[in-house]
């Protein structure tokens, strides 16, 4: 134990109420974190998609992978067809898809 716990610094009564409230932001934070999403955005319309949302989907199917290169071994995979994603929004015909992960990975193909 630091010296300044051994004297009480950081329990003085009138540090209390501050550090009581560093902790109560810190845990907000951390409870309200953005759950994952897929947004998509054509022309000016956006929609966002959440984990629940995308996997409860009727359209979702399983897709299984005997040999999963990346992984080497067999990989099961849950996906939703583009096309019921974009469905109802004006794709221009001469459009590309552009994707972009959370990690700077782009990657486009055409519409």
């Amino acid at each position: 134990m630091t010296s300044s716990l051994r004297h009480g610094r950081w329990c003085h009564p009138g540090r209390l109420p501050v550090v009581t409230v560093i902790i109560l932001i810190l845990l907000t934070n951390y409870s309200f974190a953005a759950e994952p999403t897929l947004e998509t955005a054509v022309g000016g319309e956006t929609r966002s998609f959440t984990r629940e949302e995308l996997l409860t989907r009727p359209d979702a199917a399983t897709i299984e992978v005997m040999k999963d290169i990346a992984y080497g071994g067999p990989m099961t995979n849950r996906a939703v067809p583009v096309a019921g994603l974009l469905a109802g929004m004006k794709v221009p015909p001469d459009s590309v898809l552009e994707a972009t992960a959370t990690n700077g990975f782009v990657a486009g193909i055409p519409a």
